[in-house]
């Protein structure tokens, strides 16, 4: 074969490269046009949903605030307002009949005692200090079987346990 036709079957050999390259990237970029296209109607289809759903929630809520037929906020029984305060979260809303004046503040959460059994040692400690209000459950560790038991009542107890594990919230 002379040089000219070696020269000629090589020039034919990488157009034909290049020509399936470009078949092969024509091809690709249709497949992934497709792809492209399916991921749009998803997108459209799921925005579609949210915005139903979000409707749907938005009506909901609309309904369950709905005031009075005069519209007057002081007709938002107590209840409703616990409600609307609820949905709001951090929110305060300014709605339903005032509080009275002369109410009593609410009591502060007593401290509970509690006892962690993951960390009882099932030593004894505390029930040789007040046996009345401790005692071994089934696997064998520490509980409190006087549900009034105070802080005061399991205050020794708790500063004496090795594990730590009487709490006092």
């Amino acid at each position: 074969m002379s040089t000219q036709a070696q020269i000629q079957l090589a020039t034919e050999s990488r157009e034909n490269a290049h020509a399936l390259e470009i078949e092969s990237s024509k091809r690709i970029t249709s497949q992934l046009s497709k792809k492209l296209d399916n991921a749009r109607e998803i997108l459209l289809k799921t925005a579609e949903t949210l915005t139903a759903c979000n409707d749907a929630i938005i009506a909901e809520l609309n309904n369950d605030l709905e005031i009075h037929d005069d519209d007057d906020p002081a007709d938002i029984t107590r209840d409703e307002t616990a409600y609307i305060e609820g949905l709001a979260g951090d929110t305060v809303v300014q709605t339903g009949k005032p509080e009275p004046q002369n109410a009593p503040e609410p009591a502060p959460a007593l401290p509970i005692p509690r006892i962690d059994s993951s960390r009882c040692l099932s030593c004894g400690a505390c029930i040789g200090i007040n046996d009345k209000i401790f005692a071994f459950n089934e696997n064998d560790q520490a509980i409190i079987t006087d549900p009034n038991a105070t802080i005061e009542d399991v205050r020794e107890a708790a500063e004496t346990c090795p594990a730590n594990c009487i709490i006092i919230e």
